[in-house]
């Protein structure tokens, strides 16, 4: 996605209330694992990361560093 695809999205997910989370799309192997999702809660089991992402605990962040592409 382009940035301003990205601020678009994220302006709507305020918008709407909305969680945001990170994904992968990648069609090349450069883009696998650039964005995450950081928890602020603490996950351990499947009932926590389901807690966690209905009460929007979580959040996309790109990842400064991806093995993917050895930085």
């Amino acid at each position: 996605n382009t940035e301003i695809e990205n601020l678009r999205a994220s302006r709507l997910a305020k918008k709407y209330h909305l969680m945001e989370c990170g994904g992968s799309d990648a069609h090349t192997i450069e883009e696998l694992g650039r964005v995450i999702t950081c928890f602020n809660y603490c996950i351990r089991s499947r009932e926590d990361l389901i807690f966690a992402l209905k009460n929007n605990l979580c959040r996309a962040e790109l990842n400064d560093y991806s093995p993917s592409i050895g930085k």
